[in-house]
């Protein structure tokens, strides 16, 4: 007697995921029939050789591009079949960006340029995150800073195949107070010539080291750059 058996064929559907983008994490859904038991050899289109004998396995593709997935199903008779699909992997965007200067005295302006890599795509879309309560939705926005400090500034883009990518530079622009001039002096008034007044600067604000240029009309000197000046 003759013992009919059914014929072996190879199956799979893919899981994709949302976004579509590197890295991605891939499931394979085995719809694969035969007499029983089947075995299965799957390559996922980047390492040569077998890749998994899982019924559904998955894998991460790190990398974008194009990828050949080959399924070989075996029954349980020796007798094989094989089937192949092309799955595409997008490139993931990568948010860049510099600024020019990033330090003065408010109220400071700082100019943002945008130097993003868009991956698969074009970019769609950008976030910025000037670090102190203000956005912008322009490629390379300028941003006037109120309150002194250092803020992080933060850009997210999105790509024409929804894929995101974020960057976050700490610390990036660093704003002062506006220097407010002030001093003190010694006597400020004699009944005999000559008068002589030593005079010592208390001024506040601003970041780093003060300069001076004093003015003393009808004295001698007239002028000084000293920091305490007589």
């Amino acid at each position: 007697a003759f013992k009919l058996s059914a014929q072996v064929t190879a199956g799979f559907s893919v899981i994709a995921p949302v976004p579509n983008c590197n890295p991605a994490v891939y499931s394979f859904t085995n719809t694969s029939t035969g007499t029983a038991p089947l075995t299965y050899e799957w390559n996922f289109g980047v390492y040569p050789g077998v890749n998994s004998v899982f019924k559904d396995p998955g894998t991460t593709y790190l990398g974008c591009g194009p990828f050949r997935v080959k399924l070989v199903v075996t029954d349980a008779t020796g007798k094989k079949d094989s089937i192949t699909k092309i799955i595409n992997v997008f490139c993931s965007p990568s948010a860049n960006f510099s600024v020019g200067a990033n330090a003065g005295c408010v109220p400071f302006t700082a100019n943002f340029t945008d130097k993003s890599i868009p991956g698969s795509g074009t970019i769609t879309k950008y976030v910025w995150d000037f670090g102190d309560g203000y956005t912008s939705n322009i490629p390379d926005p300028s941003h006037a800073y109120s309150i002194a400090g250092c803020k992080n500034v933060t850009l997210v883009i999105t790509n024409s195949n929804n894929c995101i990518s974020d960057t976050t530079l700490n610390n990036l622009v660093c704003t002062y107070p506006l220097p407010a001039s002030n001093f003190t002096s010694t006597t400020h008034t004699a009944c005999n010539l000559p008068l002589n007044v030593s005079y010592q600067a208390t001024s506040t604000g601003g970041s780093g080291s003060f300069t001076y240029q004093w003015l003393f009309p009808g004295g001698v000197p007239a002028t000084s750059t000293a920091i305490n000046p007589s």
